[in-house]
Parts: C-alpha cells; sequence; structure tokens
C-alpha cells in the first residue's frame, strides 16, 4: 500500500465562557447518497439518508439507512419521558419518477428520558432492506411527524449493479466508524464529523467465490474549495460566474491516497475493509476499482465504485473549535473589530479576543453569555439545515439566519427560494432571495443557495447587528 498524502487534523478545547451555554460498465455506480443542500422548510422533520445497493443471498436491493435530526421532531409528554412518532416511507422510481417500482412503509418511534434530550443532536438510526432489480433509479425518502402531520423527504439517487455471470461486481460502499460495544456503523449522510476514532471503508464483493485473487485499487482524493464565511449582504454583487468559481475548484486535488494490491477474498465477502487515514475538513472523493483473475487492469473494465464526502467539524452540527467560534462571531463584528480578528493565529489570543469581544460588545456577563447561548444555537441549526461543500453557517442562508432568526415565511420556486421578514424599514430589506446553482463536479451535484447581494440590505443588516450589540435579541 502507497501512501501519498496524509491530511492533518488539528483540534481546540472550548473556551472557558463558552462551556458554560454548550452544556464505465454495467458494475460502476455511485453511493445514494443526498449531498444536496436542501431547500429550507421551518418546522419540518430534517434527516440524513444513505441508499446502498446490495445482493443478498440472490436477491439485489436496498439497504436504506436514516437518521433523524433529533431538534427537528415534535416530542410528546409520555410515561417516562418524551416521545416522537413518526412514518416512515420509501418509493424506489424510475427516472422518470413517475414509474414507481418498489414501496415500503413502516412506523418508528423514538424515545427519550427528559426533555434536553429532545433537543441534543444524538439521533435515531433506521435501517430496511428494500428489494429491486438491478437498475438507476431516484429513492423518495419520507419521514412524517405524526404530531404536526408535516414531511420531510429526500430524493437521492442510486444504481443497483447488474450480476453478470463470472465477472465481479459490488455491493455498496460506505464510510463506517466504532460505536459502544466495538461494532462498526454505517456513517448516514454527505458530512462526516471529524474524530478520533478512524474511520472505515468498507464494500462487499459480488458474485466472487471466496478466495478469489481480486486486484484492488482505491484512491481518495480532496478537492480544494472556499471556506470562507459569507461576506454581508450588501458589500457587493459579483456575477454568478464570479460566485461559482469561489465555491469548489474541480480542476485543483489533492491526493490523499493510493492503494494498489491483490487480496484473496475473505470469507466476510468484503473486497474493502480498510481503516482511512485521519482526514481534514473538506471535500473528498473516494473511487474503488476491482478486477477478476486475467481482467485487464482498465477502467472500463472494472467494478467500480465513487463516493462523495465531506468532513467537518468534530462535534458538527455544534461548533465547539474555537477558530470557528470566532469565525463565526464576526457577523456581529465592526470592521475594525474584524480586522483586529483576522490578525490572529495563536489558540490563547484567539480565546482572549473571544472573551474580550463579547464581553466589551454587552459590556455585562450575564448578558454576553445569553446572547452566545442564543447566537451559537442559531449558528448549530443553520448547520443542520444549510450545510453543502461548507458547514451552514458559513453559507448565504446560514449568514442570514444567524443574524435574522427564521423567516417570518419561505416561498418555494422552482430556481431558488425567498424569505421574508417583517422587520421595521424598507420592505426591500426585509425580504432576501437566495437562486439555487450547482458546482462541479457534475457528479457531486452539490447544492448551493446564493443571496442577490444588493446595497439595499446595508441599513437592515446595521440595524440587526446593533440590535444583537445592545443585547435586545432573545
Amino acid at each position: 500500500m502507497i501512501q501519498v498524502t496524509f491530511m492533518h487534523r488539528r483540534s481546540a478545547a472550548m473556551l472557558l465562557c463558552v462551556a458554560s451555554f454548550l452544556g464505465g460498465c454495467s458494475n460502476w455506480y455511485d453511493t445514494g447518497t443526498t449531498p444536496r443542500s436542501a431547500g429550507y422548510r421551518p418546522g419540518y422533520p430534517s434527516f440524513d439518508v444513505e441508499c446502498v445497493p446490495q445482493v443478498t443471498e440472490g436477491r439485489s436491493g436496498l439497504d436504506v439507512h436514516l437518521r433523524t435530526v433529533t431538534p427537528t421532531l415534535t416530542f410528546l409528554k409520555v410515561e417516562g419521558g418524551f416521545s416522537a412518532r413518526l412514518l416512515v416511507q420509501v418509493r424506489v422510481m424510475e427516472l422518470d419518477g413517475e414509474t414507481q417500482v418498489a414501496e415500503a412503509a413502516w412506523p418508528e418511534t423514538l424515545t427519550v428520558a427528559s426533555y434536553p434530550e429532545t433537543q441534543s443532536h444524538p439521533s435515531l438510526h433506521i435501517r430496511r432492506f428494500v428489494p429491486v432489480a438491478a437498475g438507476e433509479y431516484r429513492v423518495r425518502v419520507q419521514i412524517e411527524d405524526l404530531a404536526t402531520g408535516k414531511t420531510g423527504d429526500r430524493v437521492p439517487s442510486v444504481v443497483v449493479p447488474r450480476v453478470i455471470e463470472g465477472d465481479p461486481s459490488l455491493g455498496g460502499l460506505v464510510l463506517s466508524r466504532r460505536v459502544a460495544g466495538g461494532d462498526l456503523e454505517p456513517v448516514v449522510g454527505f458530512h462526516v464529523p471529524a474524530s478520533r476514532e478512524t474511520l472505515f471503508a468498507r464494500a462487499p464483493a459480488i458474485n466472487v467465490p471466496t478466495g478469489t485473487p481480486l486486484r484492488v485499487e482505491y484512491t481518495i482524493c480532496r478537492y480544494v474549495t472556499d471556506t470562507l464565511r459569507a461576506t454581508a449582504p450588501y458589500l457587493f454583487m459579483p456575477t454568478m460566474t464570479a460566485m461559482e468559481r469561489k465555491r469548489i475548484f474541480p480542476q485543483s486535488i489533492d491526493t490523499v491516497l493510493v492503494a494498489r494490491e491483490t487480496r484473496n477474498l475473505g470469507a466476510d465477502g468484503r473486497v474493502l475493509d480498510d481503516p482511512l487515514p485521519p482526514l481534514g475538513r473538506g471535500v473528498y472523493q473516494l473511487a474503488l476499482y476491482v478486477w477478476g483473475p486475467g481482467q485487464d487492469t482498465t477502467e472500463a473494465s472494472a467494478a467500480g465504485a465513487i463516493k462523495y464526502f465531506v468532513v467537518v467539524g468534530p462535534s458538527f452540527p455544534r461548533p465547539v473549535l474555537v477558530k470557528d467560534l470566532v469565525d463565526a462571531s464576526g457577523y456581529l463584528a465592526y470592521r475594525h473589530e474584524q480586522a483586529a480578528l483576522d490578525t490572529l493565529r495563536d489558540q490563547e489570543e484567539l480565546r482572549t479576543a473571544f472573551d474580550r469581544f463579547w464581553l466589551s460588545m454587552t459590556r455585562d456577563k450575564r448578558r454576553a453569555v445569553r446572547l452566545m447561548r442564543t447566537f451559537f444555537a442559531r449558528i448549530e441549526e443553520a448547520n443542520r439545515l444549510f450545510s453543502s461543500y461548507k458547514e451552514g453557517w458559513k453559507t448565504d442562508r446560514g449568514m442570514v439566519y444567524a443574524v435574522f432568526g427564521p423567516p417570518e415565511s419561505v416561498e418555494k420556486k422552482p430556481e431558488s427560494e425567498v424569505w421574508y421578514y417583517n422587520f421595521p424599514g424598507p420592505y426591500q430589506g426585509n425580504v432576501f432571495e437566495f437562486r439555487r446553482v450547482f458546482f462541479a463536479p457534475a457528479k457531486l451535484a452539490i447544492e448551493e443557495y446564493l443571496l442577490r447581494r444588493s446595497p439595499v440590505y446595508e441599513a437592515s443588516w446595521d440595524r440587526m447587528v446593533q440590535k444583537w450589540r445592545e443585547g435586545e435579541v432573545y
């Protein structure tokens, strides 16, 4: 195995002050994850989904993994705690979106012991196998909150590989991490929190007898991306082309790892069950190629799978690294304050500057703590709702959400969404339109919503920042 590059991961301790409130061929396919940043639907269940193609005991189908976001569910008081009741529905559709080929539906219940647990991030992991023939599909996954009747949905695309006699094929390529008890559990979703726990890449071989020698190659590549937080909505109005160029740079790729070797298929049937090197934040592509005995080792003749994922902060969606806390606070900083913060690199200096910023802004420690709870709760919620190739709080929608709060109403359009607020001031300063765009590479299909910037927002932005600084936001 040749390890070309290792990405270095850094971590920082939480601030003492912050701790108080944080308390190709037919055998090639993409995994069925939903990498797109979904449109904002306040009050609806939010969840991650991964549809993993499998062939088990001669049956082909999808292993559907769901992970709910607990704070978006409605919990009712029951004996012994609080309970959320859900109805899960999975419909496998042809690519036309009209022809249904398989369906499954079942109820789920999530029960926690105390109210604070209803607002924490630990979630319910749901797994269900749905039989379906080989082919390319769209999978509509819906979770209905039975207490409110509101339904969240995701529509990933997936390919179930065709098994050809004599040719190796692959099941689902998944990332897994050890949980309590030592078992490996799939990491569901596009965003993978950085962790000291080793991340594993796993994939079973299909149509291959135990002991067969297979030629295996897998690579991990990291895309260079924009990691900056959004700028204030009035500062400039770049063209769409300029905005797209700022996001992901498909021609700039760092190779993290390359591995090539011959492996004899073990009794567990997995052709890949390998720990990955430590991965820093960023957008990654994991590609796997497998060739059977006597096959030409060209990409065209390989059984292959590809998976995209984003490594985010260690406690995602909650920000805990001091650099993130300082950067997010910049939304409320005056320009001279931000210029001073931008020059800091040392961790102790950042901690000191963070405390000084919030205390000088409010001139009262208790008020500072209250405001920080409110502000960073919005930052956490923005991460849940708007993360795409970078954390949600750094996006245009995350910026507006953090400073202005949830909109009074949201208008959904085919290529945009419009947020309406009802603050004092001109109507134009209370309406934010976000255009939906996609970024290269095409297979990654990351969807982002970019704000139509305008000088008209300067007065409403300054007015809202001042309300924060005077302690008038709750």
